[in-house]
């Protein structure tokens, strides 16, 4: 009966403990500081937040605490300095941390919270030998002998090793903790020099570069979100690494949105991301992917974060977007052109048709007509044609230009507005150059003459 009690009230004791531990009770301890404000911050992307304010009594202490546990992630102690350490809240939320604006990794005290504890001591060890390695290095710069030199060099790689297998060993012993998480997450994959050896293939490292770069990129672990370095992965990928092809590199944004579809959250992240980047896009043929983004997501149910209101510009949007996207048949035109003649795309014979969409008044196009004329005229044997397109409405001040440059190729206009050329074309600003192959496709839009000029010679010679 005795045992019975006993274990009843342990079991008690336990259940009280457990209670008492919800909410979050963080208390911190600056040396060197007293009645000063500090800002308890977290990440979220590449942006940070303040989650509370806080302020230190005379003896540099202060609490944050409150009936809620705080979500997990990487945080921040900003100080009236502007300085600031870090700390992780995660599954312990009563804890104590002690600093010292000295050295805020070596200083750190940390009571009850062993995420925080291996956190930094696991930053402590690297700093100490990091600072040793980077001593050798000084050393090997200024060594005397060929021997001094060798001797050093040994030390550096004996060091290095150390250090990797430190960071092999701590990941290891400490794979259910958070940090090491973070850890991992800002870490390249490099591919075994092995296989870099025996690969016949130049762009081997490339390729297993990107084909393992989120190999350390936990898509289903929301804490992820409020550190640093989900968003600098994700950005990375889709700025530097996805393919250049606008229907490859839809496929990998829905390789990406794949690997997030166990968490809601982190997928609305990682497709708001994606969403961004291509609307951003200066990359040709990009707006294929913006618009296929637009009408699979933020344009349905599965979107229910934006407004109505942003909804209906944003298809209002992609609508003008959508006649000139590339390989698309150019939108016909039917122009007057300037000797009061009818001209239409679509009854140009040529190989190549290039549209020229310009304003007499525009200072970058008044720089580039002429070469671009100087272009037409040196190759105009060849099959090629140019419709320059007048975007404005002054005939005589056009007419006038037309005959100081002594333009040869198709001119027209749109006096009377009817055409719809500058929706149908994207038509936000001048010079605007679009190139079509014989069949009226878009092979290429809105780029410079170079690029235009570097296509052409060698299809027209």
């Amino acid at each position: 009966m005795k045992t019975k009690f006993s274990a009843f009230i342990i079991s008690l004791l336990i259940a009280v403990t457990a209670y008492s531990q919800k909410g979050h009770n963080i208390e911190f301890k600056i040396n060197g500081l007293a009645n000063d404000t500090v800002y308890l911050a977290y990440h979220y992307g590449s942006k940070v937040y303040v989650e509370d304010t806080l302020v230190l009594d005379k003896q540099g202490i202060t609490i944050t605490k409150g009936n809620d546990t705080i979500p997990s992630g990487l945080y921040l102690l900003f100080l009236p300095s502007g300085k600031y350490f870090d700390l992780i809240i995660d599954k312990d939320q009563h804890f104590y941390f002690e600093n010292d604006t000295s050295n805020f990794i070596q200083a750190a005290k940390i009571k009850g919270s062993d995420e925080n504890l291996y956190f930094y001591e696991y930053q402590q060890n690297l700093e100490k030998k990091y600072t040793e390695l980077d001593a050798n290095l000084v050393m090997l710069e200024s060594a005397f002998t060929s021997a001094d030199s060798i001797k050093i060099k040994a030390k550096i790689e004996l060091i290095e090793t150390e250090i990797e297998t430190y960071r092999t060993e701590t990941n290891k012993k400490h794979a259910n903790y958070f940090y090491t998480k973070l850890i991992l997450s800002s870490k390249h994959p490099e591919p075994p020099k092995k296989l870099i050896e025996s690969s016949t293939d130049s762009l081997f490292a490339y390729r297993y570069y990107k084909t393992h770069y989120f190999d350390y990129t936990d898509f289903t672990d929301v804490r992820m979100l409020r550190t640093p370095t989900f968003e600098k992965s994700i950005l990375t990928y889709l700025n530097q690494l996805i393919a250049l092809h606008p229907d490859s590199a839809i496929l990998e944004c829905e390789q990406m949105l794949d690997k997030a579809k166990g968490n809601y959250e982190i997928w609305r992240f990682v497709l708001t991301a994606q969403f961004q980047v291509f609307n951003r896009s200066s990359i040709m043929g990009m707006d294929k992917v913006f618009i296929y983004l637009s009408d699979k997501y933020f344009l349905t149910e599965k979107v229910n974060w934006v407004s109505p209101e942003f909804k209906t510009q944003l298809k209002n949007h992609i609508e003008i977007m959508k006649p000139s996207l590339i390989g698309n048949i150019a939108p016909d035109l039917k122009l007057p052109t300037a000797d009061e003649k009818f001209v239409r795309i679509s009854d140009t014979e040529a190989d190549y048709t290039i549209l020229y969409f310009w304003d007499v008044d525009c200072g970058h196009c008044a720089q580039e007509i002429p070469e671009l004329n100087k272009f037409y005229k040196e190759n105009k044997s060849k099959k090629f044609e140019i419709i320059a397109i007048y975007t404005q409405l002054d005939k005589q001040k056009w007419m006038d230009f037309i005959d100081k440059e002594q333009f040869e190729w198709i001119n027209c206009w749109d006096p009377d507005q009817v055409s719809n050329m500058k929706s149908l074309y994207y038509i936000n600003s001048t010079p605007v150059i679009y190139l079509l192959d014989k069949d009226k496709r878009i092979l290429l839009k809105r780029i410079t003459l170079e690029v235009l000029k570097q296509y052409l010679k060698p299809r027209i010679n």
